[in-house]
C-alpha cells in the first residue's frame, strides 16, 4: 500500500507540473495584456508618485492611463527615457498613433493597437515617438528657433533613427526575441511612415 501510494504521490506531481506549466504563460500580462495595476492598490500608488515625477499628463480612458502608467513604470529607469522625457509632455489617446512635435507640449498620440499590445512595445513606442521629437526640436535650435524641414525629424533616414533608439530601449526592457528582431528588420527598409495618417490602423 506504501509503494502504491508514492506511486500516486510521483504521478500527482507530475500532473501539477504539466498544469501549472501550462498556465503560466497564460497568466503573464506581456501575454494577455491585462492590466496587474487596476486592482492592486499599493501598484497603484508606486505608479501614480512615479509618474507624477515625470511631469508628463496623461489623457484618454481609464484603461488607457492605467496602461500607459504601467509602460512609463517600467520605461522610467531606462536611459532610453531620459533621453526623450524633455520632449513629450502628453501621451494622449487617439484613433491612431502619431507624434505631435509642433506646440508648448509636444503630444504623443496612441491608437488602442498600440496601446494594447505587451507593455515592453508599448513603452518602446513612447520612446521611439518621443525621438522624433527630440529630432525636430534639436533641428530647430540648430536653425535659430525657426520651423526646421521635415526631413530632420520625419521621412525615412528619421524613422531609422527613431527604430534604432527604440532597439536601445527594448534592449534596456529585456523584451523578447521576436520584438527586437522585428525592429532589426524594420531598420533595413521601412516603410510603414509612407502610410497616410489618415488610413494607419495601429
Amino acid at each position: 500500500m506504501e509503494i502504491f501510494n508514492k506511486i500516486i504521490s510521483f504521478f500527482q506531481a507530475i500532473v501539477n507540473f504539466i498544469n501549472s506549466w501550462i498556465r503560466g504563460p497564460l497568466q503573464n500580462p506581456e501575454v494577455t495584456n491585462k492590466s496587474t495595476a487596476k486592482n492592486n492598490p499599493k501598484i497603484n500608488e508606486d505608479i501614480e508618485t512615479i509618474i507624477k515625477d515625470t511631469g508628463i499628463e496623461i489623457q484618454g480612458s481609464e484603461e488607457f492611463s492605467v496602461r500607459t502608467k504601467e509602460a512609463l513604470k517600467v520605461l522610467i529607469p531606462t536611459q532610453s527615457f531620459r533621453e526623450i522625457k524633455p520632449y513629450i509632455s502628453i501621451i494622449k489617446e487617439a484613433q491612431r498613433s502619431g507624434m505631435q512635435v509642433y506646440g508648448e507640449k509636444p503630444t504623443y498620440e496612441v491608437g488602442e493597437k498600440t496601446w494594447k499590445h505587451s507593455v515592453a512595445w508599448y513603452a518602446s513606442t513612447i520612446v521611439h515617438d518621443g525621438y522624433h521629437s527630440k529630432l525636430y526640436h534639436d533641428a530647430k535650435a540648430k536653425n535659430n528657433g525657426n520651423e526646421p524641414g521635415p526631413e530632420t525629424w520625419s521621412g525615412t533616414k528619421a524613422e531609422k533613427n527613431c527604430l534604432k533608439f527604440q532597439l536601445k530601449a527594448l534592449e534596456e526592457l529585456n523584451a523578447d526575441e521576436y520584438i527586437i528582431n522585428y525592429i532589426k528588420k524594420e531598420i533595413e527598409n521601412p516603410t510603414y511612415h509612407l502610410v497616410p495618417y489618415e488610413e494607419r490602423n495601429w
